[in-house]
């Protein structure tokens, strides 16, 4: 789960590659298949600013994908999360069916 908009960040990848100056390197599987990618509002900008809020409609359609995946787990992935991980924390229990966090505090 994360951003609205960043949602193919796993299918892009990492600049990282197995042979550097390849200038065509063969295309990689992504560790999880694009339609397995969620995204969701409660965006936040560099300075801990709201720049798009998470609404209960967020919420609801994030719930409904979660239960029609039935994933074993659920990678929340969100910018500039750790400033504001709380907000987002007790939104996401309250609606999904498991959420664990990590915290730097």
């Amino acid at each position: 789960m994360t951003n609205r908009g960043l949602g193919n960040l796993l299918t892009i990848g990492r600049q990282a590659r197995a042979a550097l100056h390849d200038l065509q390197p063969p295309p990689r599987r992504p560790p999880v298949p694009p339609e397995r990618c969620l995204e969701t509002g409660g965006r936040l900008g560099s300075d801990g600013r709201r720049e798009e809020p998470l609404t209960a409609a967020d919420l609801a359609e994030l719930r409904a994908a979660v239960v029609r995946l039935t994933p074993d787990a659920v990678a929340v992935n969100l910018l500039f999360s750790y400033l504001d991980d709380q907000r987002l924390l007790c939104a996401a229990r309250s609606t999904l069916p498991f959420v664990a966090c990590h915290s730097p505090d």
